[in-house]
């Protein structure tokens, strides 16, 4: 992968896809929340990171009519795409927690009613980390209703106690190429249709090539998806370019949100180069297309079943632990979809040592293939 030139691509078309990658039919398949071959849209497919507000409209009844569109807005505008969704999950897992214990999830909680949401949080194994995230989510909650939280001084001695004695988390491993050999090696041995190892070979090529985040790529929800993060085909184009007196093939990918760029103008595109060798990420995109979407619909993610729903992290990382469970003890490490984004990283930094060493020796002048960073 190698750094994207001086001109941005406006957004792109599947059709710019079609003359390398085969036929692409541009008749969408049906839409619907409740179809089988469909995911639903959870966002507006013009928001931006501040722009999407919350699922539900909030109650300004203190505020005078012809002012409320603009509060509205501002309340929307207060929290990124991202938090707002997190805030509705976090709602949720509030009510379900208190249903289960038979306590009112009605905001203004009590401190004691808090207090015992997070005893139980704490006793079903969530990570002190996470539960923090509820409590400041809870917190927002309580802002929009015009509420401020009471919490009771034990609270933090509960969470502080919890970080000092949870189970230590099993380590994440690096995915180098000797170890996505190994998975390749799994993948053409496993029992599977010829349309699950394309699509979950593609997806880790992707993920290893490009040094992507699995939310960059796919869907985080079977059924439904964000259109400001999710892969969809529009955000691939297929290129070719000479090199040392031959053509490269390559993919370029939009991320639409990358974490490391803030403010409005987030989007950034990366290269990945046809490498030749078991991994290339161009032939393994070409093979996916052709074996389980030679007509990818534009308005769906890329990364999909055969029967439309879509293709999570989480169904990858356990395709990955069906793959390892006869050569891996996951109760010491585990490799999930990051892991793949991991390898990257310490490839790039082991390159980059290795030629600093080199200049140091060597009069001539090195450089490297600078990668996503």
């Amino acid at each position: 992968m190698a750094p994207a030139g001086p001109l941005t691509p406006q957004p792109l078309m599947i059709t710019q896809v079609v003359h390398c990658l085969g036929p692409v039919s541009l008749t969408p398949a049906p839409f619907a929340a409740t179809s089988s071959r469909g995911l639903a849209v959870r966002m507006k497919a013009s928001a931006g990171k501040y722009e999407a507000g919350p699922a539900r409209p909030i109650g300004l009844t203190r505020i005078l009519p012809r002012l409320r569109g603009t509060a509205s807005r501002c309340l929307a505008a207060s929290l990124s795409a991202a938090s707002w969704l997190q805030i509705e999950s976090v709602a949720r897992k509030m009510k379900a927690t208190a249903g289960s214990l038979g306590l009112s999830h009605e905001l203004p909680l009590s401190p004691d009613t808090l207090i015992n949401l997070v005893i139980e949080w704490i006793r079903t194994g969530l990570k002190a980390a996470t539960i923090r995230t509820y409590v400041v989510r809870i917190s927002t909650l309580h802002q929009l209703e015009g509420h401020k939280m009471e919490r009771d001084p034990l609270l933090e001695r509960l969470l502080q106690g919890w970080e000092n004695s949870e189970p230590e988390a099993c380590g994440r491993l690096a995915v180098t190429p000797p170890v996505l050999r190994v998975i390749s090696e799994r993948v053409a041995e496993a029992n599977w249709h010829q349309t699950r190892k394309a699509r979950f070979w593609c997806t880790a090529t992707l993920l290893f090539a490009g040094a992507l985040r699995s939310a960059e790529v796919l869907p985080d929800k079977i059924r439904s998806f964000r259109r400001d993060s999710t892969l969809m085909p529009e955000d691939l184009l297929v290129t070719s370019d000479q090199m040392d007196g031959r053509t490269i093939e390559f993919v370029r990918v939009r991320i639409k949100a990358p974490k490391e760029k803030k403010g409005r103008d987030r989007e950034s595109w990366v290269e990945l180069f046809e490498t030749g060798n078991f991994w290339c990420p161009v032939r393994a995109l070409r093979e996916f297309l052709t074996v389980c979407h030679p007509h990818p619909p534009h308005d769906q993610p890329l990364l999909r079943r055969q029967d439309g729903s879509g293709y999570t992290s989480q169904m990858f990382n356990s395709d990955i632990r069906e793959l390892l469970k006869s050569s891996f003890d996951y109760s010491n490490q585990r490799i999930l979809s990051h892991s793949f984004r991991a390898g990257d990283h310490l490839l790039t930094h082991t390159a980059r040592s290795l030629t600093c060493l080199l200049q140091e020796s060597l009069p001539c002048s090195l450089s490297t293939v600078s990668r996503r960073k």
